[in-house]
């Protein structure tokens, strides 16, 4: 095995990467060459790539923040339990040799079909740690391989009678273009407004215009709107992984909130993604131990309206690559926690 960790991919290396991807079941846009990029500007990438005679066999994006942490979303993609503890271990020693002391992983779906013995020898060989008190990752999942019909009969009551409701009143959804992305950027930033929640108008159109580039030069998303007559009012970010349409983002604007404008985003974007050859719709996480009142909890109720299946990933693994960074994190952890 050979393994390189590059700030800029050639594009040879890009469609290796692209076969390797295509290849993995429910693979996240996360891992997809150059989305990092587009969706982090300000943070430092590295391409992590393992070869085997000559052919791609194993990648990870890995954003580098402060030269402190490394983080890895949905990934290292690979097509064996063996080469993701090999790949594991090289990118832990990479971390140590740039001297960044902290390495976490969020595991990709496939990860939790693997073996008691692939954890046991993950654990032996890396000495990782997890935490059900940390971050570890939840979504909801939907087949969408259906008739119209029977995608909207699987939605609880309440959201079929919304999504006939928003029709009713005359709401129309269709694909947002190059020329709506200023006013979707716009009225996203004015609905996080309304939250008490700042955004910066020019850094977030510069992302969602960069993603939507993206999206059309590689066939990886779409942006789905939501229009009263010819004013957008609510719109969806949705990308694509293996056979699997991920929620990424979405707002609907705050002056309309008697319309049921999200209830038909999503219905229209299911209905988009299987007629692109799609057959699951991921929400694009799902907020567990959440309390009644909160945000989280009613976005939680929301997505619950649209029956999916829970599904659990596997756990946040945490990576430390000396002793001193391990007791320095902890202690940072039991302060914040006083």
């Amino acid at each position: 095995m050979e393994y390189f960790f590059l700030s800029k991919l050639s594009e040879n290396y890009i469609k290796q990467i692209g076969v390797l991807f295509n290849q993995i079941e429910f693979s996240s846009i996360e891992q997809y060459p150059g989305f990092a990029e587009i969706a982090y500007p300000n943070e430092k990438t590295i391409h992590s790539i393992m070869l085997s005679n000559n052919e791609i066999v194993g990648y990870a994006q890995i954003k580098i923040k402060k030269n402190l942490l490394a983080i890895i979303y949905f990934g290292p993609i690979v097509k064996s339990e063996n080469d993701f503890v090999v790949f594991i271990k090289e990118i832990k020693i990479y971390c140590k040799k740039k001297f960044i002391p902290l390495l976490k992983i969020f595991p990709p779906r496939y990860t939790k079909e693997y073996s008691p013995s692939f954890w046991k020898k993950l654990k032996d060989e890396t000495d990782f740690e997890v935490s059900d008190s940390g971050f570890n990752w939840s979504t909801l999942l939907l087949p969408i391989n259906l008739s119209d019909e029977e995608i909207l009969k699987n939605f609880s009551e309440n959201h079929q009678r919304s999504i006939k409701k928003a029709i009713k009143t005359g709401l129309k959804s269709r694909l947002i273009k190059q020329e709506d992305i200023g006013v979707y950027n716009q009225q996203y930033c004015e609905m996080y407004a309304s939250r008490g929640i700042k955004i910066n108008p020019i850094d977030n159109f510069k992302k969602v215009s960069g993603m939507f580039r993206f999206f059309e030069n590689n066939h990886t998303g779409f942006f789905m709107g939501v229009w009263q007559e010819n004013q957008l009012i609510g719109g969806l970010c949705i990308s694509f992984g293996t056979n699997v349409a991920f929620y990424s983002e979405g707002y609907s604007h705050p002056d309309f909130r008697e319309f049921p404008i999200s209830h038909l985003a999503f219905y229209e974007s299911m209905k988009f993604a299987r007629d692109k050859g799609v057959s699951y719709f991921d929400f694009g996480g799902y907020a567990i131990n959440t309390k009644e009142g909160e945000q989280l909890f009613q976005i939680n109720r929301f997505k619950d309206g649209f029956k999916g299946e829970l599904i659990h990933y596997s756990k946040t693994m945490i990576f430390y690559t000396s002793l001193a960074a391990k007791w320095i994190y902890k202690l940072i952890l039991f302060i914040r926690k006083q």
